[in-house]
């Protein structure tokens, strides 16, 4: 019975952690993320400009603040972004 159990159990845990380990690797979206900054302009992420998703300073073009998107459908720019 012991070696029933045994032989059964470690297939088991074997696949039960490779399907945890798959979880963690797999992407969620399909869409690519966009690194573009975006000023605010008249008409909302329409103007772009080179800047990074982290950092320390953030990205600017003369006193303006640029922010960027998730996703590329995006139509709003949510994202802080930094100079790259």
């Amino acid at each position: 019975m012991k070696t029933l159990k045994n032989g059964f159990l470690m297939p088991v845990a074997a696949i039960i952690f490779a399907v945890a380990a798959s979880a963690f690797t797999a992407t969620s979206s399909t869409e690519e993320v966009d690194y573009t900054g975006y000023l605010n302009t008249t008409s909302p992420c329409s103007q772009p400009i080179a800047c990074a998703p982290s950092g320390i300073d953030l990205c600017e073009q003369g006193d303006q603040q640029a922010f960027g998107k998730y996703v590329l459908s995006q139509t709003s720019c949510p994202r802080v972004m930094y100079k790259p």
